[in-house]
């Protein structure tokens, strides 16, 4: 089979490419951590931090070959939770706006994701229905889901 350019198509399922996906999928029903990602590559648990922090002045070109091999071949992801949890950082930061059809408000959401995006900041977002009460019972839920700023549209006068 040929595609427009005269060139040979590789379905989806060739090169190994099946295989890599179905230990991905076997792999994500199930959290990877990184002790086990330490496990298979023979190293230790803190190596695996280092790497995944950057770390890697003293480490080998082995070793961090050996690591990334294993997360790109699982897919692995570190668990933004848990990493905020030990930084002490959620990088999240709620905004409320009065009346979220408004198209004013949905153009300032829309700059706000960006800018927030580009910084590695998550939004949490909500509408108060133009209701100050509202506005301080969303602040007051939004911290306890650790927001640790926030943009408000104030209906207060």
């Amino acid at each position: 089979m040929q595609d427009g350019c005269g060139e040979k198509k590789r379905g989806p399922w060739t090169g190994g490419l099946l295989q890599r996906r179905q230990r991905r999928a076997e792999v994500t029903m199930k959290k990877l951590t990184i002790n086990e990602i330490a496990e298979r590559a023979g190293v230790s648990k803190t190596t695996v931090s280092f790497y995944l922090n950057g770390k890697t002045n003293k480490m080998s070109d082995e070793t961090k070959r050996r690591i990334q091999h294993i997360i790109d071949e699982t897919g692995y992801e570190p668990n933004a939770a848990a990493r905020a949890m030990k930084a002490k950082s959620s990088g999240m930061i709620g905004v409320i706006l009065g009346d979220l059809a408004d198209p004013y408000s949905c153009q300032a959401l829309k700059g706000l994701e960006d800018a927030a995006g580009s910084q590695n900041i998550q939004v949490m977002v909500a509408g108060s229905g133009m209701n100050f009460n509202s506005e301080k019972e969303i602040v007051e839920r939004m911290l306890k889901m650790g927001a640790e700023g926030f943009i408000i549209q104030s209906t207060y006068r």
